[in-house]
């Protein structure tokens, strides 16, 4: 198979130039232009080998780990605060981000071996396996993932949606089943709505800036910007589903049966479990707080409402990373009742490893 093409920069430089125009959405001032942001049973597993504790961020060298993110939402925040207080560092890591600006292409890129690692959506790597990919995922950062369905701003009502055109992120994305779990119970099916596809958050964004449709499903920190912004919140995806796991963090067995490869995942999921770990304690708020606020380019009244909503509300960040096989089994169902899986299906608990968490969380106790 052939590589993917991606965006390749130091650090979080891509996420940041993708968010710069969420400034301008979330402090006042004049008016501006639209914002650019917004299967095969799987083989035996490789025993995870114990790495040894760190002595320093010289000892034992490694080469940077390729890892492919989707794009900058909160979902990605503890990665963020791992980089922001030199955690890979501290671990001895070095990570080099690439864009691949959505889940299916990061998928793609995981099983091409343009990338090393991925942390995005599931549904795309379910597929793979499904499809005879020998994926393992070690983690998540968010569950549920939480999506609010927005009108523009003269949609004021889930009724008015009737007859309009709406917005997901693609014909088999999570968004479109959310989308159908949440319009169904308030009387609405397929037939009374139009839908168009347009990847991630922050495209859909746009769509609604530029009243492209009548409604679109957004996630975090796009949903506080939209509501700062005055386009009307309708509902939240976490009102009709409740255990649905994003950013799940993933690797290909293949790649595991390194040695220096599983030394490398082990210490980046060090550094990222420390960072998840200071992101839920609340007397460090205000520092992950001017975290994102920093990394994103946001306000600090978006920064803190994000904080509000996801860690202290709704508490859908995962403080440990874990990732328990009936939480990916969500994800399975979900796939299978979009008419995308038939039998034999995945089997979350050959597919879910937790062993080089465990190691990982050893390493900073």
């Amino acid at each position: 198979m052939s590589e993917i093409p991606l965006h390749r920069g130091g650090g979080w430089l891509g996420i940041r130039i993708a968010l710069l125009s969420l400034v301008a959405c979330s402090a006042p001032g004049p008016a501006r232009p639209p914002a650019t942001v917004g299967g095969a049973p799987a083989t035996q597993q490789p025993p995870a080998t114990a790495v040894a504790a760190p002595t320093g961020p010289a000892a034992q060298p490694l080469k940077p780990l390729i890892y492919g993110s989707v794009t900058g939402t909160a979902n990605y925040w503890p990665i963020f605060v791992a980089e922001a207080r030199g955690y890979f560092t501290e671990q001895g890591i070095e990570v080099d981000a690439s864009i691949t600006g959505s889940a299916a292409s990061a998928a793609l890129a995981l099983v091409s071996g343009s990338i090393e690692m991925t942390a995005s959506n599931p549904d795309p790597l379910v597929r793979s396996i499904a499809s005879g990919a020998d994926l393992v995922m070690l983690g998540a950062t968010v569950d549920p993932t939480i999506y609010g369905l927005f009108g523009n701003k003269n949609v004021t009502s889930v009724a008015a949606l009737r007859g309009q055109t709406l917005s997901v992120g693609g014909p088999k994305d999570v968004t479109a089943y959310l989308l159908t779990r949440m319009l169904e119970p308030n009387g609405l099916h397929g037939s009374d709505y139009d839908l168009i596809y347009a990847g991630a958050t922050p495209d859909r964004y746009q769509q609604l800036q530029t009243n492209a449709v009548a409604a679109t499903l957004l996630t975090q920190p796009y949903d506080v910007v939209a509501r700062q912004d005055g386009f009307p919140l309708l509902l939240y995806s976490n009102q009709y589903v409740t255990v649905l796991p994003t950013t799940t963090i993933a690797v290909t067995r293949a790649w595991l049966g390194d040695e220096q490869n599983r030394t490398r995942i082990v210490r980046w999921l060090a550094a990222v479990y420390q960072a998840s770990q200071a992101l839920c304690d609340p007397s460090q708020k205000d520092a992950m707080v001017r975290i994102l606020a920093d990394t994103a380019h946001l306000s600090d009244e978006v920064a803190q409402q994000t904080y509000a909503f996801l860690v202290e509300e709704t508490r859908s960040v995962k403080c440990d990373l874990r990732l328990r096989p009936d939480e990916l089994q969500a994800i399975v169902d979900y796939i299978v009742a979009l008419g995308d899986l038939t039998p034999p299906l995945p089997d979350p608990s050959r597919i879910v490893d937790s062993s080089y968490l465990d190691q990982a969380s050893a390493r900073v106790r």
